[in-house]
């Protein structure tokens, strides 16, 4: 029997990122627009660096889990459109 250690992070940022990422995906099964927004809403400074990195941890990381590609697909096509793309150029996007 194999064990897994999972480490927590004790940055409270990091671990409300991460609840709302979780939330995202389980709770509103977000639209690319939507995860556009949440990706909007970051900090600024350092704390947005840790604010992307965990909010994608925890919602790709509970679309993983549920095996479910077309979530994973969402977060992909919401992180372009943060990023400038319009939602023609997102739709291309695997």
């Amino acid at each position: 029997m194999s064990v897994q250690h999972i480490e927590a992070s004790t940055d409270p940022e990091a671990r409300r990122a991460v609840r709302e990422g979780m939330r995202l995906y389980m709770i509103e099964a977000a639209s690319w627009q939507r995860i556009a927004q949440a990706l909007g809403t970051v900090p600024e400074g350092r704390m947005r660096i840790v604010h992307e990195i965990s909010l994608a941890q925890g919602f790709c990381g509970a679309a993983t889990l549920a095996g479910d590609e077309g979530a994973l697909r969402r977060w992909r096509r919401g992180v372009a459109i943060h990023k400038g793309a319009s939602e023609e150029q997102a739709r291309e996007i695997a």
